[in-house]
């Protein structure tokens, strides 16, 4: 199989493409556009509550925008902590069902450690049993020529 390089794709190839001016114009008209039209009502409203209260308090026209203004701050906030309460909810449930399956999943993590280290131990005892037997019959050896030579020194281990 031959070995293949990626080919070089640059930006400004990527931006030549059918594909990505349809996607520029599907950003513009589903996300730009969408956005500005709700900032401009929103300044609007703004602007409408600056000329208005700029205007003077007649027959009570303040205290309506007023209490127009402490609905929308109520109901922005209430949003927001309707968002932290669903987050809380959430995480709080899936550490319950994390929990639950917490000693099911340790006792699986537990076997499957087991056998690695019975695995591990077999293997190694297959490795190390020659070089075990070696070593004892170079030991033995040495011993039986050293009680025939009248050697009863102890020998330093050699590392």
């Amino acid at each position: 199989m031959e070995n293949t390089s990626k080919p070089e794709i640059s930006r400004d190839i990527i931006k030549k493409t059918i594909e990505f001016k349809k996607h520029r114009k599907q950003i513009f008209w589903q996300i730009y556009f969408p956005l500005a039209i709700v900032l401009l009502i929103i300044i609007a409203i703004i602007v409408l509550a600056v000329i208005t209260a700029a205007k003077g308090d007649a027959e009570g026209v303040n205290s309506k925008w007023a209490s127009l203004t402490l609905m929308v701050i109520i109901l922005m906030s209430s949003v927001v902590a309707l968002v932290v309460a669903a987050m809380l909810y959430g995480s709080v449930y899936l550490l319950a069902k994390g929990i639950k399956k917490t000693p099911e999943i340790s006792l699986q993590a537990q076997y499957l450690f087991n056998l690695v280290r019975d695995k591990t131990r077999e293997v190694m005892n297959i490795v190390a049993a020659p070089i075990v037997k070696i070593g004892g019959a170079a030991q033995a050896v040495t011993a039986f020529s050293d009680r025939l030579t009248g050697k009863n020194k102890k020998r330093s281990k050699s590392v």
